[in-house]
């Protein structure tokens, strides 16, 4: 999706919303999320140290906040339209969100 056809997507930005972040462990197709109060670097990191393996490697965004991480660590940058470098991406993470933020709901059995 263009840059200029999201912004004028409706329901952008945190005012209002709960604020989650999540993980997801490429070997176990795992994820885990917690609710928090900010993004703010000691946040988004005490969960990564809180939920990643020790020598797990960790693929994010370009977040300043995630910028000298104690796990390995590469960022794509999605403000150039960067969304996949080799195995660098958070696809795995935003398919996640995805159908949670359209709010749909698993289907049902007849």
């Amino acid at each position: 999706m263009s840059t200029k056809r999201r912004a004028e997507l409706p329901g952008r930005g945190v005012a209002g919303k709960t604020v989650v972040v999540g993980a997801k462990d490429r070997a176990t197709n795992q994820v885990a999320t917690r609710a928090v109060a900010s993004t703010d670097k000691g946040t988004l990191q005490g969960f990564v140290s809180a939920v990643a393996r020790e020598n797990a490697r960790v693929y994010t965004d370009e977040a300043a906040a995630h910028e000298g991480m104690a796990h390995a660590h590469e960022a794509v940058k999605h403000s150039i339209q960067e969304y996949v470098r080799g195995q660098v991406h958070t696809n795995g993470v935003e398919s996640f969100w995805s159908p949670l933020k359209r709010g749909s709901t698993a289907p049902t059995t007849r």
